[in-house]
């Protein structure tokens, strides 16, 4: 593995039990717990349908209206744009017509980590955007 010029090795041993893997990973700087899941992959169907570009439009602390958007590639990678400024989507997930995510807007010095859970019903993205904040909900409308 490298960071910058510098390349070490890592170990990993482990079990995986299920969907499930615990083990721990030991290089020169010590020894790490790891656990993970196992990701399935969307089916074709379903991805197929979230795919594109969604709008999310509410109404501002200050009353003015702001759109955010999110796309999602067909690969399943995502972006989400606010205020002029896009992040990248982590933790994108399909089951079914269930969609989650994670995204982590910044501001200046502040960021902002939020995740979505919600549903597709055809052309509307129905959920929640959580954060440290608190809930809210969201609907959003795919334009393409």
């Amino acid at each position: 593995m490298g960071f910058g010029d510098q390349t070490f090795t890592m170990d990993f041993k482990g079990k995986v039990d299920g969907k499930s893997l615990k083990g721990q990973m030991t290089s020169s700087r010590g020894t790490s717990e790891v656990t993970g899941k196992k990701v399935e992959a969307a089916q074709p169907q379903k991805a197929a349908a979230i795919v594109g570009t969604w709008e999310f439009t509410r109404e501002g602390q200050d009353g003015t209206r702001r759109t955010n958007t999110l796309t999602i590639k067909p690969d399943m990678t995502a972006t989400y744009k606010g205020r002029d400024t896009e992040f990248p989507v982590t933790n994108l997930a399909i089951n079914g017509d269930q969609v989650s995510f994670k995204v982590t807007m910044k501001y200046n010095d502040t960021e902002v980590p939020m995740e979505f859970k919600g549903k597709v019903d055809g052309a509307t993205l129905k959920g929640e955007f959580t954060s440290e904040r608190g809930s809210r909900e969201a609907i959003g409308k795919k334009v393409n």
